[in-house]
């Protein structure tokens, strides 16, 4: 069982969960509760010892990437790998400590639309998520369906419609209800096959909910399947978190 002694990447040992397995949750759970630390450090450390390297189309290339930042690391390419391992781990909420909601300021930044690895540099090295090629075992397989699809075009009143639709409570005490769009996680079926057929983070995007929202969202989320490094305009302008403007003051000049 992992127990840090102290919080650095570098004496985690990453290498339980690779020999814990790709599809294995078990040391990825309990690596949950370190993750408001563990996770910036280790998109820190991927920026810093990853070399970003480009092929011959001069797109960055996510697997000479890694394979060269497996082969480098010192602290072993079974350490390094684990990482790799962590980083696409799904569903994200397993690498989050359970008693912070996944909405909560700190983990915004690698909720499950973070594709974690990219995020790396988009976040220390300014390379959009566009910028990549051979990318699809380098993101999470929930995130990566969204990212590779291709949804038809909806004006914004299909997508509110489908919002209310797909958050409508449907059995239960709470039938008819329609959750609030920071609550619901999943927009479930509305009815017209396209739409339902897209996979479940893609409809998130779409439809703006949960960490999609306007009032959560941030430059390291994929928001848009089609245009990764997009912010699309919110479907309601009034869901945007209003911010007031303090009084000038004395010493402002």
């Amino acid at each position: 069982m992992f127990n840090p002694t102290k919080k650095d990447i570098q004496s985690v040992p990453f290498t339980l969960i690779f020999e814990d397995g790709l599809e294995s949750l078990d040391q990825r759970k309990a690596f949950g509760k370190y993750g408001l630390w563990l996770l910036p450090q280790a998109l820190a450390y991927v920026s810093n010892n990853f070399t970003p390297i480009k092929n011959e189309s001069g797109k960055y290339d996510g697997i000479l990437t890694v394979k060269k930042g497996i082969a480098s690391c010192t602290l072993g390419p079974e350490w390094a790998k684990g990482l790799i391992y962590y980083l696409i781990t799904s569903p994200r909420g397993t690498i989050f400590p359970e008693r912070i909601k996944a909405t909560s300021p700190e983990l915004l930044p690698y909720s499950a639309l973070v594709p974690l690895f990219l995020a790396a540099y988009k976040k220390f090295h300014n390379i959009p998520y566009s910028s990549w090629e051979n990318i699809s075992t380098l993101v999470d397989k929930d995130l990566i369906a969204a990212m590779q699809c291709t949804p038809p075009e909806y004006n914004f009143d299909e997508l509110l419609q489908f919002r209310v639709t797909g958050s409508t409570v449907k059995s239960g005490d709470k039938a008819g209800d329609v959750k609030n769009p920071i609550n619901a996680t999943t927009i479930t079926k509305v009815g017209v096959l396209e739409f339902d057929q897209l996979p479940r983070l893609a409809k998130v995007m779409l439809t703006q909910v949960w960490v999609a929202h306007p009032s959560f969202r941030n430059e390291y989320m994929v928001l848009d399947p089609v245009n990764w490094d997009q912010m699309p305009e919110p479907l309601i302008s009034t869901e945007l978190h209003k911010t007031t403007t303090p009084s000038k003051l004395p010493w402002d000049e």
